[in-house]
């Protein structure tokens, strides 16, 4: 881990992350992860030129009609920052793609997008991303992949500026890495670790971190802001303190994926009753179910398959099935 020169969550992310190809993926993950969010943030949106973007209901299109018709310069600044703002969360929603998982994969698909292109002013401009970053994100990922081709040898990886994205397989062992690289900071929706708290489906969930008694709630531009219904499990980049506790940088996760991905900070009680035990005479060990608890507030998760293994008179927990 101490070759890689970035914070050794994101060293961890690219030691497990050689599965099913995801290395190069992984590896442009932590660089955007390590120089932080390219994106312009929306309160510095500013109304400019209005470029001729992507526009699939022509509503924009209309706009940018409307507005060569105005004649005060007031409405005309007003009508040229909406359009802005309309350009700003079609671009999102485009990166974020369809069924929307992870803010951070949606940085993966601008970086992407933005190498595929050919690294261009103009599509940073387009897209609402700041050129400076993603210049730092190409020589980081540059960086990390010639450090993992002189370190691990039998590993093969290039730096590919026409990498494909990830495939559904890729991109759910992507929000596995992210889980294992941020398996310290993971929320829990709150009613499922308080049976009295209840929602109505207009208003935001509230979640609970590993670390806190605060409610915490998903930030409104995070790509999974609108999920219905609300995860049950996430986890986030960092906190963020205004009126509320915000989540930022948020990926969902399953809460079956933690006693395999967390399993320092599980705890696992005695086997269920149903489904009875299976013992295996041969190998001496039984197969069990166990509902395991999860952190310093030992959160129940599902019920999972098991192996223990016979020490002495006792069956001690061997690992997750």
């Amino acid at each position: 881990m101490a070759c890689f020169p970035v914070a050794p969550r994101f060293a961890k992310m690219l030691i497990i992350g050689q599965q099913h190809g995801c290395l190069p993926y992984v590896i442009a993950l932590v660089a955007s992860l390590s120089v932080g969010d390219p994106f312009i943030k929306e309160q510095f949106l500013e109304a400019g030129d209005i470029s001729e973007g992507e526009d699939a209901d022509g509503s924009i299109a209309t706009a940018q009609a409307e507005v060569k018709t105005l004649k005060r310069t007031d409405l005309v600044e007003k009508a040229k920052r909406r359009i802005t703002r309309k350009q700003f969360f079609t671009v999102q929603s485009q990166l974020a793609g369809e069924s929307p998982v992870s803010d951070a994969l949606k940085v993966l698909a601008a970086v992407g997008a933005y190498e595929y292109a050919g690294g261009s002013e103009s599509f940073c401009e387009k897209h609402f991303l700041r050129s400076k970053a993603m210049l730092e994100i190409r020589k980081l990922r540059r960086q990390l992949t010639e450090i993992v081709q002189v370190n691990c040898p039998g590993v093969q990886v290039s730096l590919d500026p026409r990498m494909a994205p990830p495939s559904a397989l890729q991109r759910k062992l992507l929000c596995q890495i992210l889980m294992a690289g941020f398996i310290d900071q993971v929320a829990m929706r709150k009613d499922l670790v308080d049976s009295s708290v209840r929602f109505s489906k207009r208003s935001p969930a509230a979640y609970t971190t590993m670390w806190s008694t605060d409610d915490v709630y998903i930030h409104p531009t995070s790509v999974v802001y609108a999920a219905r219904p609300a995860p049950e499990m996430v986890v986030y980049g960092e906190l963020t303190r205004t009126t509320k506790v915000w989540l930022t940088g948020v990926t969902i996760v399953e809460r079956n994926w933690a006693p395999m991905i967390g399993k320092a900070l599980c705890s696992f009680g005695k086997p269920l009753t149903s489904p009875a035990p299976q013992y295996n005479e041969t190998k001496d060990v039984a197969t069990v179910y166990i509902v395991p608890s999860f952190g310093p507030k030992s959160w129940s998760l599902p019920a999972v398959k098991a192996q223990q293994r016979r020490v002495g008179t006792r069956w001690q927990f061997e690992r997750v099935l």
